[in-house]
């Protein structure tokens, strides 16, 4: 009689659990809303469909990821990615909706991983009255005054020297020969490291675990992506912190670069933002300077090497430049022979326009823009986003 109730008990309880975990199931499949969502797959509980995302794609072309789900259930689909439910959305008209709607409706979001790696007040904070007061104190330090005494010879310098050494090389790799001398040319203008250091070869290292780990599950595991990065971090941090101390502590000493705005800035009695703030911002600034760029230039070459004639007419225009100076040959460039390169300039506003449209086209170096809605957002009476 005994082992019967106690049977019985046991039953009870399991059936209790299996009960819970599978309304758990479907209330994570199935997630309440006001009005119909729009048709997709929330994929596993937490988990959702991250996996299938950061699946590596075979090819330039647009993931496989989206073009399963575009023919599966159109262009707008409900997921979950990285642990949040969100709306996935490739069709142009809604899409227009959101931006005209920025900051009334919706408002950039980034996944746990991003502001995890980029430290969570920064990303917060990133917009709104802080993020116009980063503007206003960052505004000297890419005023035209600065472009023309620093940032131009020192560009040359760096650049200069980045060719040499290609020329000694058999062949090169170009994505990462740019991603280096594009790193060498910010950190040189934000932190005022030598381009060809050890310590800016060190700091490269781990800004490229940024890059494996940005859009990894948070898991905080030694051996994943997400660790791995948060050690990268670590190390930047500590880098920074360094030097942001050593610039505060020795007022007298100007190096010319965004470093010494920001420790001025720090050394005001009433600053607006703390010393954690402005290292995660610098660290951005020196992130943001080599996300995207290598990528644009190592296409811009492609697509210069596919047109001599126009390599044929840059040649032409620089040589010209060269026979005007009056001084030595190998003399630093100055503000008015780079102004005076009107169609060098010209070419430059062509490659980013064709490069902003072909990576567009055949590739992307992030799986979208992240926004989150600032309330419930129906659209046509039919579609209602997850806040997340």
């Amino acid at each position: 009689m005994g082992l019967q109730v106690l049977d019985t008990a046991l039953y009870g309880i399991f059936t209790l659990v299996l009960g819970w975990l599978l309304h758990l199931i479907y209330r994570w499949r199935n997630p309440p809303c006001n009005g119909r969502l729009p048709p997709g797959s929330m994929g596993l509980p937490v988990v959702g469909e991250t996996l299938q995302l950061l699946k590596p794609s075979p090819s330039l072309d647009i993931p496989d990821f989206y073009k399963l789900r575009l023919k599966r259930y159109g262009r707008l689909y409900k997921t979950s990615l990285m642990g949040k439910p969100v709306v996935v959305s490739m069709d142009m008209e809604f899409n227009r909706f959101v931006f005209r709607n920025n900051d009334k409706l919706f408002q950039l979001w980034y996944p746990d991983t991003m502001n995890s790696l980029f430290g969570k007040k920064t990303v917060a904070e990133g917009y709104g009255s802080v993020h116009r007061f980063v503007r206003s104190f960052a505004a000297p330090a890419y005023a035209p005054k600065n472009l023309k005494e620093a940032l131009v010879s020192a560009m040359e310098s760096i650049i200069t020297e980045s060719l040499r050494t290609w020329a000694t090389k058999p062949n090169i790799e170009v994505k990462e020969a740019m991603t280096e001398m594009i790193f060498g040319i910010t950190v040189n203008m934000v932190i005022g490291f030598e381009s060809n250091s050890l310590r800016v070869k060190e700091l490269r290292k781990n800004f490229e675990l940024f890059f494996q780990g940005l859009l990894s599950f948070p898991m905080y595991v030694p051996g994943t992506k997400f660790y791995q990065s948060m050690q990268g971090r670590k190390y930047v941090q500590k880098v920074l912190k360094g030097l942001l101390k050593e610039r505060i502590s020795t007022p007298q000493k100007r190096y010319g670069d965004f470093l010494d705005i920001v420790a001025e800035e720090l050394r005001r009695e009433e600053a607006l933002v703390d010393e954690n703030f402005m290292v995660d911002l610098v660290c951005g600034f020196i992130f943001a300077g080599i996300a995207l760029t290598p990528a644009t230039l190592t296409i811009g070459m492609k697509l210069l090497t596919d047109n001599p004639n126009v390599v044929e007419t840059l040649t032409e225009e620089h040589e010209a430049i060269l026979r005007k100076r009056k001084e030595m040959l190998n003399s630093r460039i100055t503000w008015e022979e780079y102004k005076s390169m009107k169609f060098t300039n010209q070419v430059i506003f062509s490659l980013i326009y064709l490069v902003i449209n072909e990576i567009i086209r055949v590739s992307s170096n992030g799986p979208g823009i992240f926004r989150k809605t600032l309330t419930d957002v129906q659209v046509n009476g039919i579609y209602l986003l997850l806040h997340v």
